[in-house]
């Protein structure tokens, strides 16, 4: 994928610090090369992406939960008990619930910079929208450890190394079943659902997987070695190293991104 310099790219993330730092070095480096950058996020990052130099549109259908805003938005959280309950309830009122009102906003704001590329962090459940819906190429950064599904693991998250032993894997492949088609079933169902009611194809594919499958490149944090190895590693996937934050001095609104 290679973009003419000039060519417009729209950054966009979840609003939490997390998903947001990550891509601010990525952002400013294209900045810098002569392509035309705007920002969709919270009201929480306007100031700095304002400082480095970039537009920014923020959320307006999408309601912006952040960990400001959890209280008001969702009191009902800090009444659910169980730690899988609660599991289910952030993925579906964080992410899922949000892609269809950030597809929203962002098919609003194209009107205004109608961008040729976007760029957004894994979780960031507009995806799927922009790409079958807009036909916009999608690059997604993968700002935690690979979450995607593979045969010869167990479900991420778990932390369990591959098992050596064909009891141990068969044991893994139980788990999958148990743990990504019976406790996410709730959550997945809802996404499902969504996407549906837009024609989106999903292949009955799980979260993660899905933002691996429907990014164009799906640029990943760290290192090969940082992740079990894995023969079923999707061609999308690219591993990039680090990806650290732009440092804004104080009081200056020179730019300074890390070394390297």
């Amino acid at each position: 994928m290679k973009l003419q310099s000039g060519r417009r790219i729209l950054f966009a993330n979840v609003p939490a610090d997390g998903h947001f730092n990550p891509l601010t070095s990525l952002a400013a480096h294209l900045l810098e090369q002569g392509y035309e950058i705007a920002w969709y996020s919270s009201d929480l990052y306007a100031g700095k992406i304002r400082r480095m130099g970039i537009r920014h549109f923020p959320f307006k259908q999408a309601l912006d939960i952040n960990a400001a805003t959890i209280d008001q938005f969702l009191p009902r959280r800090k009444r659910i008990k169980g730690k899988l309950s609660l599991l289910n309830f952030d993925l579906q009122e964080f992410f899922i619930k949000r892609g269809p009102e950030y597809y929203a906003d962002i098919v609003a704001l194209y009107e205004e910079f109608p961008f040729d590329l976007l760029i957004a962090d894994c979780a960031f459940m507009g995806i799927p929208y922009v790409k079958d819906k807009m036909g916009i190429p999608v690059l997604s950064i993968g700002i935690m450890p690979l979450m995607e599904t593979s045969r010869n693991l167990a479900p991420p998250g778990l932390g369990l190394a591959p098992a050596g032993s064909w009891a141990g894997k068969l044991w893994h492949r139980l788990l999958r079943k148990l743990v990504l088609g019976l406790v996410f079933r709730p959550s997945f169902r809802l996404l499902h659902g969504l996407l549906e009611e837009q024609g989106i194809w999903h292949g009955n594919q799980n979260l993660f997987d899905l933002a691996i499958s429907k990014s164009d490149l799906y640029l990943q944090s760290g290192t090969p070695s940082f992740e079990f190895e894995r023969p079923d590693l999707s061609e999308r996937i690219r591993f990039i190293g680090p990806v650290l934050p732009v440092k804004l001095p104080a009081r200056s609104n020179r730019l300074v991104r890390p070394p390297g």
